[in-house]
């Protein structure tokens, strides 16, 4: 990190694993305060027990993309068992912990990999669409069909949201020189993405390609250093981080808790998806492209 990242970014934290290193930093300027207050803590004591075994990183992205699938079959059910709802809640909580578990296991191990980056993306992805769909469904079991409107709405805007503070958090973390350990664009520079991949591990590689692709191309729009102080650089990286997909999932899981005694509870969820999150996106890419106000002297 250069010694001016240094001087703004002070709050550069461990993972608290065994040996840490550079590469097992993360920026708390860009870490989202679900992660950073309830994911991450859940997750390493996981991981220094997985650290032990033979599981990968790969199998425990697999267990989170699971126990989504299965939060959503529980949604799905629970028209006459609310109750269900309960468990469908800690079943995404858990795989919100299991999603920060697999990059630390990896990083623990030294074996971050393009394959296991895409893996998670795409089991981020089908959680995503399986617990929204799932959701949708209940709503229109009750309500009629214009839950599904809504559930299209919230599924295009989380999708949209997620890879837009994905590219200004990339676009912060290069023009600061910030190490930062869930760095795609990072990847991509060191030439991980163009190592020779075995044919039936090509698909990985070109859905890698194209996901690097659209994060230059829309981090390009973002402003550059020079269009603002490194303060309001932080504060404003710090508001992006309301629209990660740990913010989503938190939202998810906590609605769903309280869905168990209020069903409206899924519908105001994919509404703060829709509506509020996205009034908040557009804000901030106004914002951004404005230089921030300077005192005379």
């Amino acid at each position: 990190m250069r010694p001016e990242a240094r001087a703004i970014l002070p709050s550069v934290y461990s993972l608290a694993l065994p040996q840490p290193s550079p590469a097992t930093t993360l920026s708390d300027d860009v870490e989202e305060l679900a992660d950073r207050r309830i994911h991450r803590p859940l997750a390493r004591p996981l991981v220094a027990m997985l650290s032990a075994t033979a599981i990968t990183p790969n199998q425990v992205t697999a267990l989170s993309g699971a126990s989504g699938v299965l939060a959503a079959a529980a949604i799905a059910s629970s028209g006459p068992w609310p109750s269900l709802r309960l468990l469908a809640a800690a079943l995404l909580l858990a795989s919100a912990v299991f999603d920060c578990a697999d990059g630390q296991l990896a990083r623990v191990r030294g074996r971050s990999s393009v394959e296991g980056g895409v893996l998670d993306g795409i089991s981020d992805e089908l959680v995503g669409f399986a617990v929204i769909l799932a959701s949708s469904f209940v709503l229109a079991s009750s309500y009629g069909p214009l839950a599904w409107v809504a559930g299209a709405a919230a599924m295009l805007s989380s999708s949209v949201q997620c890879l837009m503070f994905d590219a200004a958090k990339e676009r912060y973390v290069a023009e600061f020189g910030v190490l930062h350990a869930s760095s795609k664009l990072a990847m991509a520079d060191r030439g991980i993405d163009v190592r020779p991949a075995a044919p039936r591990r090509a698909w990985l590689q070109r859905l890698f390609r194209a996901y690097v692709g659209r994060l230059r191309r829309l981090g390009a729009r973002l402003p550059a250093r020079g269009a603002t102080d490194a303060e309001t650089a932080r504060r404003r990286i710090r508001s992006w981080t309301t629209l990660g997909l740990g913010t989503h999932m938190c939202y998810g899981y906590v609605a769903i808790a309280c869905s168990w005694i209020w069903l409206p509870a899924l519908h105001a969820c994919l509404l703060v998806f829709a509506l509020p999150m996205n009034v908040q996106l557009a804000w901030y890419l106004h914002r951004d492209r404005r230089p921030p106000r300077r005192e005379a002297a």
